[in-house]
């Protein structure tokens, strides 16, 4: 007979894991469908970091208890502080080129 916290366990991971994938997906449609860099980078930065937090919580929830969490953790406040600094500089590089006049 299984536990009932394993359960819990297995649909909370499971929820996470769909919602991820869901807002994974919502941030490709959108980098395909907006039409200029700006909201194309928004819509790859927003829904992005929160889909790889919920992706990766749900595989720190099922390696609980192994040193594995740390690095999770890690990867987490890695990307966090990574991917707008570098959704900035890839906005920041055109649309100084183009207020500047070069090309």
């Amino acid at each position: 007979m299984t536990n009932l916290f394993e359960v819990a366990a297995d649909v909370v991971v499971a929820v996470l894991l769909l919602a991820g994938s869901f807002l994974a997906l919502v941030a490709a449609i959108g980098v395909v469908r907006f039409p200029d860099t700006l909201t194309r980078m928004h819509a790859a930065t927003k829904p992005q970091i929160l889909s790889l937090i919920l992706t990766l919580t749900a595989a720190g929830i099922t390696v609980w208890g192994s040193v594995d969490i740390g690095m999770i953790v890690l990867a987490i406040l890695f990307a966090c502080l990574t991917v707008p600094v570098v959704a900035h500089r890839v906005v920041a590089s055109p649309t100084a080129k183009a207020c500047s006049g070069k090309t």
